[in-house]
């Protein structure tokens, strides 16, 4: 299903508003909503799926403007929604998944054929006759995916599904629900904080604040190269740096950070104030300059302010006149006896700074 919005608007209370000049989802895309709490993503999310009315503007769906109460019915059969809480009732697993079948007059073989082959689908088959009290979050989150994809609905929403959930099951869950949608070559749209979910289900991400659309593109793109200070300083909180621009080649611009000279590409003239974005991703550690990539244009020595395990990853947290953080695998670090005080050289590519002009 292919959703277009023109010109929205919603009102809450008179304090927040949500306005929306164009939107589309494409069919059979995944977009995601990303943007800090008060963003309007899930409002936004709400009038998509005609669970609320907005105060002005046009919602089509595959080219059609509901235009009464039947149209509005009929529209709900063909879209499903999954929110944070799993909203299960009382009964198996089964009666659950079931259920929207029944209502939608399916026969009892045809019934218990798809409810069979989408708890396979989201690896909970052998739970078909469990009550839902004794499931797990884990095997709930489960089910409650299975129900909204048995009926192959055409657009599906999701409100930050899988937030409760931990990091190792939550992966699983993504990569079965991924495949899901697919199946049923539905379009889907979903809203999470989660930027590790977004690069995982999105063809395209939608960066919001203020109740407005700011940008959209990849997720590589918006996450790593955002146009707006906003979602820069979203997206942005491992290296985000405030400098001025102090002479610029062409596309090389020098930027003054505190008492540091870091060199970056970008569109910014001399004078400018300026916020740096780099990965911790692309900094490279090492005991020496000759250690370091001939083609890095940022060689800054720096002390050791402290190590942190998370996984395969070691994050390494740097001052060099500004704080730096550097992700590096656990055997680089072991080869680098990185320890708390000790000096260590950062390197990184003038390419992997993303700059934006502020103001």
């Amino acid at each position: 299903m292919e959703i277009v919005v023109k010109n929205l608007l919603f009102e809450y209370d008179r304090h927040f508003s949500l306005d929306i000049s164009n939107f589309t989802v494409r069919n059979g895309e995944i977009v995601s909503l990303m943007g800090p709490n008060g963003a309007g993503k899930t409002t936004f999310l709400l009038l998509l799926s005609l669970q609320i009315k907005p105060r002005a503007g046009e919602i089509y769906y595959d080219n059609k403007l509901p235009a009464c109460s039947r149209d509005i019915l009929n529209l709900r059969r063909r879209i499903s929604a999954v929110f944070q809480k799993d909203y299960l009732f009382n009964g198996t697993v089964f009666d659950n998944v079931a259920y929207p079948l029944k209502i939608r007059g399916f026969g009892n073989s045809e019934i218990k054929r798809k409810v069979c082959n989408y708890l396979e689908l989201f690896g909970v088959g052998h739970l078909a006759g469990k009550r839902v009290r004794e499931l797990s979050s884990g095997q709930s989150k489960r089910v409650c995916l299975a129900r909204s994809l048995v009926y192959s609905p055409e657009v599906i929403f999701f409100d930050e599904p899988t937030s409760l959930i931990d990091f190792g099951t939550k992966e699983e869950i993504l990569s079965d629900l991924k495949k899901a949608i697919g199946h049923v070559k539905a379009s889907a749209v979903f809203v999470t904080q989660d930027k590790t979910e977004a690069f995982l289900m999105s063809d395209r991400l939608v960066f919001m604040n203020g109740g407005r659309i700011l940008e959209e593109g990849t997720p590589e793109d918006i996450s790593f190269r955002p146009m707006s200070v906003e979602a820069a300083t979203f997206f942005g909180k491992d290296n985000l740096l405030s400098g001025q621009v102090a002479e610029k080649e062409k596309d090389l611009i020098k930027i003054r950070i505190k008492n540091q000279v870091v060199f970056g590409v970008g569109d910014a003239d001399p004078g400018d104030e300026v916020l740096v974005m780099l990965s911790p991703e692309n900094v490279v550690l090492s005991k020496s300059i000759d250690e370091n990539s001939q083609s890095a244009r940022n060689v800054i020595y720096c002390d050791v302010l402290d190590i942190k395990d998370v996984g395969s990853i070691v994050q390494v947290e740097l001052l060099c006149g500004f704080r730096l953080r550097a992700s590096i695998t656990r055997i680089s670090a072991e080869m680098l006896d990185l320890r708390p005080g000790g000096r260590v050289t950062a390197s990184f590519k003038a390419s992997a700074v993303h700059v934006i002009k502020r103001g």
